[in-house]
């Protein structure tokens, strides 16, 4: 069986991912998410402690 992603990892990767557009870019236009919404994602997942 696969081992789970680490949500470390992908959070890592996200913030590189999104240190790439500008506030307000539209990343995808067919679902209209943005790099304000990736922010707000982050922000979420920075609240709540790590389970390390």
């Amino acid at each position: 069986m696969a081992q789970a992603p680490d949500l470390n990892d992908a959070v890592a990767r996200l913030k590189a991912f999104r240190s790439t557009w500008n506030p307000g870019d539209v990343i995808d236009e067919e679902s209209g998410v943005t790099a304000d919404d990736i922010d707000t994602i982050l922000s979420f997942v920075a609240d709540f402690p790590s389970s390390d």
